[in-house]
């Protein structure tokens, strides 16, 4: 815990403040795969991600257009995987300029392909500018 204080008019209170819970998603393989159809999005997205500290590995297209942004666990069957890369893309949730108790999320998955290098595959979907909302497509 870390300790900070506050001054109060009759004196110092020391009070406890909880840390902050750091994510850890650091040794995860990470590849983006655009679900979108918009041109080089997977990889503005990669450069986006790589200043944020995960590992991408690579990145694709499917032809397939996705609604919401997916995070797939190829490595393990309970999804830790998953769900720290989740925990790492998360966003507080915002009405107007006030925050919102409840984080939102990509939808997490699990489907095992252990013939891959990679431990979690980050597929773009439509809402891609919740997650990332710095990246600028070129059309």
């Amino acid at each position: 815990m870390v300790f900070f204080c506050t001054c109060l008019s009759g004196g110092c209170e020391k009070r406890e403040r909880p840390e902050q819970q750091h994510v850890d998603f650091w040794g995860v393989g990470v590849k983006v795969i655009n679900g979108t159809g918009i041109n080089r999005l997977a990889w503005i997205v990669t450069w986006d991600m790589t200043s944020r500290g995960f590992n991408v590995y690579g990145t694709g297209d499917t032809c397939e257009n996705f609604d919401c942004t997916v995070v797939v666990d190829l490595r393990d069957s309970l999804g830790r995987n998953a769900h720290a890369v989740a925990q790492g893309l998360k966003v507080k949730k915002r009405m107007g300029r006030l925050p919102i108790k409840k984080d939102l999320l990509p939808k997490v998955e699990v489907k095992i392909d252990s013939s891959r290098f990679i431990d979690v595959l980050v597929i773009l979907g439509e809402d891609y500018r919740i997650f990332f909302p710095t990246v600028a497509p070129v059309y």
